[in-house]
């Protein structure tokens, strides 16, 4: 059965920057309910690599993340450029967080952020047998994110998630898509 769709009566933006847009909806619900404050955030696709070494260790960089303003723990990721392909932008990435080329990236799977109030997508990659090396540690991270790498079994994962030391969403669903492939 289709559901039918909200009519869009109007939208404006409230803020449009680099970073992100603002923007103002009003919908005709299909029962004829009219919602005129919907706020949706617009910023570009995003993708997130699961760099995994030949001996199963998931490896993860530490970076500051300015939403919960604390260092934390997560997988690659970063925002795609504009017609960038998700998996060009997977191996420029895994250049600058990792200083990882010439790997091979496979497709994990994709998912909505927040489809509630925003369409942002998350491109999952898997570069398996990546070698952790001290050469990583230096990055050619433009922004001088990467405070620090380390490797970490699965065990340690679930560990990390169950007792909340791994909070990134992004992270975990990462993981969650590369365990489901895995079975």
């Amino acid at each position: 059965m289709n559901m039918k769709k909200w009519q869009k009566l109007s939208s404006r933006y409230l803020l449009k920057s680099p970073w992100l847009s603002l923007r103002k909806d009003a919908y005709q619900t299909p029962k004829g309910n009219i919602v005129d404050d919907y706020y949706v955030v617009e910023r570009d696709n995003f993708v997130v690599i699961v760099p995994k070494t030949s001996d199963g260790r998931y490896l993860l960089v530490k970076q500051y993340r300015h939403g919960p303003e604390k260092e934390m723990w997560n997988f690659p990721m970063g925002y795609m450029k504009k017609r960038e392909a998700p998996q060009k932008a997977a191996y420029r990435e895994l250049a600058e967080e990792l200083h990882c080329k010439n790997v091979t990236l496979d497709f994990l799977g994709n998912f909505l952020l927040a489809p509630s109030f925003t369409a942002i997508k998350g491109y999952v990659f898997l570069a398996a047998n990546i070698r952790h090396s001290r050469e990583m540690q230096k990055g050619s991270d433009p922004d001088d994110e990467i405070i620090k790498i380390k490797a970490i079994t699965r065990k340690e994962m679930d560990t990390m998630i169950n007792k909340k030391a791994q909070t990134d969403f992004t992270t975990v669903c990462a993981y969650l898509l590369e365990q489901n492939r895995s079975r």
